[in-house]
């Protein structure tokens, strides 16, 4: 469980398709590990829908494919 207490920053991982927060993290690396185990089990077409948020911003940091290209360049699957 991300540390959420006020001027914390965490990561937040999205389906954009029901608008449902899947998980959040304290690092980056945290969450492009979870990202990375889900496509090591073969779960490519749920990836493509998700996106990566920072707490403090309000656009993701990536999404969709460029999602999957952040964790293969970071995490090689």
């Amino acid at each position: 469980m991300a540390d959420t207490t006020p001027n914390s920053v965490y990561y937040e991982l999205w389906e954009n398709r029901s608008g449902n927060l899947l998980a959040e993290f304290d690092t980056e690396d945290e969450a492009l590990r979870f990202v990375r185990d889900r496509l090591k089990g073969g779960d490519f077409a749920a990836v493509l829908s998700w996106s990566l948020h920072r707490s403090n911003q309000a656009v993701p940091i990536a999404y969709g494919k460029a999602l999957y290209a952040l964790v293969d360049k970071h995490m090689p699957v």
